[in-house]
């Protein structure tokens, strides 16, 4: 099979992470022994990759990878604990109001007249 630089220039990320077919890997390699501009890009190529695969795990362990929308999530997020909490503390004090309330109407006697 014949293919063109374009196609094994695509094909790339798939010969690399070691998912392409046998039959395409081997007409990358008959490929790469040919053509010299993209046995230049796959010798280069690997510097570009880890420059544009960074995992979200380093984007939001590392503090020097700060940005706008981290930040903007994070204080919503900051705003929304704040507000469970609240909600929480406020639930519990209605809770206890009817349990007082509760309390008086049925376990005391009410006073004839």
């Amino acid at each position: 099979m014949k293919l063109t630089c374009d196609m094994v220039t695509d094909l790339y990320p798939l010969y690399k992470d070691g998912l392409a077919s046998s039959d395409t890997r081997d007409a990358i390699k008959e490929h790469l022994k040919e053509c010299d501009d993209c046995r230049n890009f796959y010798r280069r190529y690997p510097f570009q990759d880890k420059f544009l695969r960074k995992s979200a795990a380093d984007v939001f362990e590392n503090p020097t990878h700060s940005s706008s929308v981290t930040d903007g999530f994070n204080s919503f997020a900051k705003k929304m604990r704040r507000n469970k909490k609240i909600k929480i503390v406020l639930a519990c004090f209605v809770a206890a109001a009817v349990a007082v309330f509760a309390f008086f109407k049925y376990f005391i006697p009410e006073q004839k007249k």
